[in-house]
């Protein structure tokens, strides 16, 4: 019988966050689970502890595979059974009910292919630091909302991501229904440490969310983090990445197209670009001076130009969700439990 969540741990070099991050699987209150270890040739220890307790616990399964952040994951994905799928990043945690919870979430809104929920932050110790200090725009964005829990109704995510931070700021906090993966693929592996944002703006596309304000999933700052907090500024790749996804479902899709809102939203992200330029006199005086750069290097044009655009990144980006808020009207895609 298929196990009801599947646990993905990747895993490369973590050694010393590994024995907390096993803890918190094994102390899971819902117990149907199989766990699929796939580490990268650590040299740290670490295969040698993952081997040790697969060969010890029946519903886990551990293998290596070749170095890549998202390649891994992706061998990992392929063999998932289970109706639920959690990626257990390896040097982050979560709370001993946080599969139970989030499970039971999406048993209640079959609707929904996502659970998300609130993130608490700890430091390399484990210990519990200031999450609401560290809010990404998005979560800033919708505010008390946070507070209850509540439905997203695609595009709402989707919309989000385009300010170019992620909704779902880890990987950790979220649950997942095995039937996205056909909709949504599989990871990107062409953007670095942000693939898991473009995958999250795809599946942001295809379905619903389910929030829950409790903070069970544990994201870990230290200073071998794999992925950031995108705190850099906006720049080419966050467009290129989200109109490469809009290409991808569309292939991937084509006995179920995108719905009108969403390509309108395509066409939408396409023109943003244009538009800040025609508004800002600033830019096209910087533009003449640089056109040169257009033909020959245009991916350093644009970095310059969105360097620009963003210098005063968090004003930008709000008034940007305001300006969403407003076209789409986005509140009626909320619905509060």
């Amino acid at each position: 019988m298929p196990p009801r969540v599947s646990i993905v741990l990747p895993n490369l070099n973590h050694r010393r966050f590994l024995e907390e991050r096993l803890r918190s699987i094994d102390d899971q209150t819902l117990t149907e689970w199989e766990l699929i270890i796939v580490d990268s040739f650590s040299n740290d220890g670490a295969w040698e502890l993952l081997k040790s307790y697969a060969d010890q616990e029946s519903r886990a399964t551990a293998f290596q595979a070749p170095r890549g952040l998202y390649e891994s994951w992706n061998r990992a994905l392929e063999c998932v059974r289970g109706q639920y799928v959690y990626i257990a990043t390896s040097d982050d945690s979560m709370r001993e009910d946080a599969l139970e919870i989030m499970a039971s979430v999406l048993d209640e809104h079959p609707q929904c292919g996502i659970c998300d929920s609130r993130l608490q932050m700890i430091d390399s110790q484990g210990v519990a630091v200031d999450s609401d200090a560290s809010l990404q725009p998005c979560q800033r964005f919708m505010g008390t909302i946070l507070d209850r829990q509540h439905i997203r109704r695609m595009p709402y995510d989707a919309l989000l991501h385009t300010c170019g931070r992620t909704v779902y700021t880890s990987m950790t906090q979220i649950l997942f229904r095995q039937e996205l993966l056909a909709l949504v693929g599989p990871f990107s592996t062409k953007w670095g440490t942000r693939c898991d944002y473009e995958w999250g703006f795809r599946a942001a596309l295809m379905t619903d969310t389910v929030y829950t304000p409790e903070k069970i999933g544990y994201w870990r700052r230290h200073d071998n983090q794999a992925t950031g907090s995108q705190k850099d500024p906006m720049h080419l790749a966050n467009y290129e990445m989200l109109l490469s996804a809009f290409a991808f479902l569309q292939t991937q899709n084509r006995q179920h197209p995108l719905n009108q809102e969403t390509q309108f939203l395509s066409e939408f992200l396409k023109a943003r670009s244009f538009r800040d330029l025609i508004r800002n006199g600033a830019l096209l005086h910087r533009l003449r001076s640089l056109v040169s750069l257009c033909t020959h290097h245009p991916i350093e044009l644009w970095n310059v130009l969105f360097e620009q655009m963003h210098s005063n990144a968090g004003d930008s980006i709000q008034a940007w969700l305001q300006m969403l808020n407003e076209r789409f009207d986005m509140p009626k895609l909320v619905e509060v439990l």
